[in-house]
């Protein structure tokens, strides 16, 4: 797995870690928080490999951690604004994360780790991973207006 968060390998990381026994995902996440902090050790600047690392790295929490630790996560494991939607969608399409993905994704506007596009929040919407909720669409477009 360390090898495809390395590599890039978004893809192949996100089918291998679907595939991947529950029983295996207390080693995955200390292998992903270990490898989050090595990678933020640092400054990295814009365009350097270990962003993408740090956006795979991401994906795997996304795809192994649970809804506690999602909701607490570490500033480390953020969504950068460019992750690709696509990959989001299918990870929360896979997990299946229900009622508590609008809570989820509030929490990371809160925290200002990542502020959703709203044409975003309607295709979540459009493939019914989440519903309407007007706080939610409102305050996106109210974030989206002052920045």
């Amino acid at each position: 797995m360390q090898e495809l968060i390395l590599s890039n390998r978004r893809d192949e990381l996100i089918a291998f870690l679907q595939n991947t026994p529950q029983r295996t995902h207390k080693a995955i996440k200390a292998t992903i928080r270990q490898l989050s902090q090595q990678l933020f050790s640092f400054f990295i600047p814009e365009g350097d490999i270990r962003n993408e690392q740090c956006r795979s790295c991401y994906m795997a929490a996304l795809l192994t951690f649970t809804r506690s630790e999602l909701m607490s996560i570490p500033s480390y494991l953020t969504v950068r604004t460019d992750v690709e939607e696509d990959m989001l969608i299918r990870i929360f399409q896979f997990r299946n994360f229900g009622s508590w993905l609008p809570s989820w994704i509030n929490t990371m506007i809160q925290k200002r780790y990542w502020i959703p596009s709203y044409a975003f929040l309607k295709r979540l919407e459009s493939r019914q991973l989440i519903s309407y909720e007007p706080h939610l669409f409102g305050r996106v477009v109210s974030l989206i207006a002052w920045s």
